[in-house]
């Protein structure tokens, strides 16, 4: 008999093979191997979610009782089969959309239910619960990397408001006026420099233009 400390059992190691996925990541052998872990609780938890959809029919309040409430488990089946990422190709990518389409259809029961709400609610702590898990335990992974992109992306306009703000400051225009001074001093060095050369070379051939070129 279905009974909901299977599907428990199911997500709970789920999460665990997801863990190791993402430990191994990066291992040429312990990363196929956790992924093959993780695709086999995946198509246990598929398989059971199809049998409580096929058993419906005998028993109708066998799939709300499980998966119904406050929508958690099936949000945890949701949220850590969108956490994770494996290699897929062929078999392993076909058992991944296979269990993505029971969950898609035990959510749909619970729509149908009257459940959409509580759904969405539990979906959303869920996957905020993965995504707070991932960045704790892999704080390089590309979850928490693109979560500090988003911050700064956040910080910009902050940040270029105060970048605004040194610009306007008594401060930075001293600053400004005082390298402005200091470029105007080197130019006036170079024309006198220049003027002095050209009263020598002149000099040589001119002794009238020299003194014209000194005055």
């Amino acid at each position: 008999k279905l009974h909901e400390k299977e599907i428990d059992d199911i997500v709970a190691k789920m999460e665990c093979a997801y863990s190791q996925v993402e430990e191994a990541r990066g291992s040429p052998v312990q990363q196929p191997r956790a992924e093959i872990e993780f695709l086999a609780q995946a198509e246990a938890a598929r398989n059971f979610m199809m049998s409580v959809l096929q058993s419906e029919k005998q028993d109708r309040q066998l799939l709300p009782r499980i998966f119904g409430g406050d929508c958690i488990r099936i949000s945890r089946v949701r949220a850590v089969l969108e956490a994770v990422h494996v290699q897929c190709n062929g078999d392993r990518e076909s058992q991944l959309r296979a269990c993505f389409s029971a969950c898609e259809s035990v959510e749909q029961v619970l729509n149908d239910l009257g459940l959409g709400f509580a759904l969405s609610l539990a979906q959303a702590r869920e996957k905020e619960r993965m995504s707070k898990r991932a960045c704790k335990k892999f704080p390089q992974s590309k979850k928490s990397i693109m979560q500090i992109a988003e911050e700064e992306k956040e910080r910009a306009p902050d940040m270029l408001k105060e970048k605004e703000k040194e610009r306007e400051s008594p401060t930075h225009t001293n600053s400004q006026q005082k390298a402005a001074a200091a470029a105007l001093r080197d130019v006036v060095q170079q024309t006198a420099m220049a003027a002095k050369v050209a009263a020598v070379t002149a000099q040589a051939t001119d002794p009238a233009a020299a003194a014209a070129a000194v005055a």
